[in-house]
């Protein structure tokens, strides 16, 4: 299987060290800034505030996944015509323009999930996403509205949240990202498993870093679709790109 990790930037994908209930993912995120070498405030040489991930089959519209910046800059989300933002910081976050009739705001503070009963269970983590935004995201791209998760890096809790809906969505067709991969052989049929849909969303976006007990979330989230009928197919390169 190819490998998809961009040259030269390398970020932990893994599972590592599991992570406390109160651990700071604030805190995370500027330890990747520093490890890159980025400008907190948006810099761009190394690092895109915004990064589109997935594309609905039919309508069209775009999952972004993005960072702080993007959600406080008007310009950035007028500009990608982002109207309908996840917001996974925690609830004390500000929506930036949640006074704004043109902007659609859903909170899903990810990194909290441990707090919710049946966690444990296929049916808990399935409506833990559901109920939080999977339904919520997938209903504004049936409708042809982009939507940006986020969170304040755009690597770790908007990235587990884009990742976990890359593994909810059958591999879109057409999409700017399957077409890229099936010409090249990296191909398959279904729901996308956790590795596929980390390398995916790594390709767009290679600070995404589900990890620790993130990781271990996405991996609940498989075992669920799992349980419920629903196992991934993982991409084959020996499968014909015709």
């Amino acid at each position: 299987m190819m490998d998809l990790q961009k040259p030269g930037l390398f970020v932990q994908t893994g599972p590592s060290t599991p992570r406390d209930a109160h651990h700071d993912w604030d805190e995370e995120a500027r330890k990747l800034f520093q490890r890159l070498n980025i400008d907190a405030g948006g810099g761009r040489d190394k690092y895109r505030n915004v990064d589109a991930v997935y594309c609905h089959p039919t309508t069209g519209a775009k999952l972004f996944i993005g960072n702080q910046t993007a959600a406080r800059s008007e310009s950035v989300l007028v500009g990608e015509a982002i109207f309908h933002v996840v917001n996974c910081q925690d609830a004390s976050s500000a929506n930036f323009f949640e006074g704004d009739p043109r902007f659609h705001y859903r909170r899903f503070p990810v990194s909290h999930w441990w707090q919710h009963d049946g966690m444990d269970a296929p049916d808990g983590v399935l409506k833990f996403f559901e109920d939080g935004c999977h339904a919520w995201i997938a209903d504004a791209l049936a409708g042809g509205h982009n939507v940006m998760v986020h969170c304040l890096a755009g690597a770790h809790r908007a990235g587990t949240t884009g990742v976990s809906f890359m593994m909810r969505a059958a591999p879109p067709r057409p999409s700017f990202v399957f077409s890229f991969f099936r010409s090249r052989g990296f191909v398959g049929e279904g729901r996308f498993d956790t590795a596929t849909a980390i390398k995916l969303a790594k390709f767009q976006r290679p600070i995404v870093d589900p990890f620790g007990q993130l990781h271990e979330l996405l991996m609940r989230l498989e075992a669920a679709y799992t349980a419920k009928g629903r196992p991934p197919v993982a991409p084959n390169a020996d499968e014909p790109s015709s």
